[in-house]
């Protein structure tokens, strides 16, 4: 083999590498609705692709590789645009296998038609009926199924931000207050985190001001964790936390 045929080789190496440790995602846009299918203006969406990972002589993983998030306008569309990151592991391919889309409102909950069908870009919201530490307890949920392994997880800073204030507006008791502290304090951690690799001073973030909701029914329960009855917002049906898995 010569020289040049050598040089040719390593360069085609290269190129295949870059192209196979490259992580992508084409432009997304859809729309978020109530019950009634109309639309919900200032809903934020959260985008998350998962895929294989894939590393040699290793048995394949499904992981959650980036999310991006967005607000809808007065239409209740959103957009995000396309993107590209490196694998943080090296030496690992990553085979997309599908795209999840969930959207936060103050007041609402994935309807169960967006939980089991989280791979459409047609996002559904109901509002919340029921007790209060029901309502809670999704909020929590909600902020503890987030990821971004290469790093984009620093875009979902006002979208934990968001998430605290609402469960700090329910929260009854100081365990609840506690758990609505932590999730403020994860959105600070990010922030300190994208500050530090954008060369500039940490700031404590704040969250944008939301588009107020209509305010829920407020349901009483004889149940609640700080045995009183419900003052907040809740439903009938106690919400399940958003499936984050694979639809088949």
């Amino acid at each position: 083999m010569n020289t040049k045929t050598r040089q040719l080789l390593v360069y085609l190496g290269m190129a295949v590498s870059l192209q196979c440790f490259a992580m992508s995602g084409e432009s997304v846009e859809g729309l978020v609705v109530d019950a009634e299918t109309r639309p919900i203006a200032g809903a934020t969406v959260i985008v998350s692709w998962y895929g294989s990972k894939i590393r040699l002589l290793r048995d394949s993983q499904t992981w959650c590789y980036h999310v991006d998030v967005a607000v809808t306008d007065s239409g209740g569309k959103y957009s995000i645009p396309s993107w590209t990151s490196e694998s943080p592991y090296g030496w690992v391919w990553t085979t997309r296998e599908y795209t999840r889309f969930e959207a936060l409102k103050p007041g609402y909950v994935l309807s169960l038609s967006s939980r089991r069908e989280g791979t459409s870009r047609r996002i559904s919201l109901k509002k919340f009926e029921g007790p209060r530490e029901a309502y809670f307890g999704y909020l929590r949920q909600m902020a503890a199924g987030f990821c971004g392994g290469d790093g984009s997880e620093k875009n979902l800073v006002n979208v934990y931000l968001q998430i605290s204030e609402e469960a700090k507006a329910v929260a009854a008791n100081p365990q609840e207050i506690g758990a609505a502290t932590d999730i403020e304090r994860k959105a600070q951690i990010l922030e300190a985190e994208r500050a530090r690799n954008e060369g500039r001073p940490a700031t404590k973030p704040s969250a944008p001001a939301a588009t107020p909701a209509t305010p829920p029914a407020i349901v009483k329960s004889p149940n609640l964790m700080s045995g009183g009855s419900s003052t907040g917002p809740g439903r009938v049906e106690e919400p399940r936390t958003p499936e984050r898995g694979p639809t088949k």
